[in-house]
């Protein structure tokens, strides 16, 4: 997401549609909020925690998240929807994302 702030602040591209970030100032940007979706926590087909019903019971779990840190948990940063789908889906890590990617028919068919 810098690479395209950053992109936006050098007149390379007229605009980003995309998660905003609170720890990248965008106050030179008109920010619209115009896309309002759920997200749910992610795991493959028969991860042990599948069935888990609270954040807690999450702790020290693997995770793929694009940004953010916590320091008990194993965590791998990235933007890649291609590299979290493989560590998602052979590697037992969660992730975070909008639900609406559950009906995207290869991932459908994952779970």
């Amino acid at each position: 997401m810098s690479e395209l702030i950053t992109s936006l602040r050098l007149g390379r591209i007229d605009f980003y549609l995309g998660i905003a970030s609170p720890e990248i100032s965008m106050n030179e940007f008109f920010i619209e909020n115009s896309i309002k979706t759920e997200f749910c926590i992610m795991a493959r087909h028969g991860h042990p925690l599948a069935n888990s019903t609270t954040l807690s019971q999450l702790q020290g779990c693997k995770w793929y998240f694009p940004n953010g840190k916590q320091d008990n948990c194993s965590i791998i940063y990235g933007d890649s929807m291609t590299i979290g789908e493989q560590l998602v889906t052979n590697e037992d890590y969660l992730f975070i994302g909008p639900k609406a990617i559950l009906s995207v028919d290869h991932i459908d068919s994952q779970r």
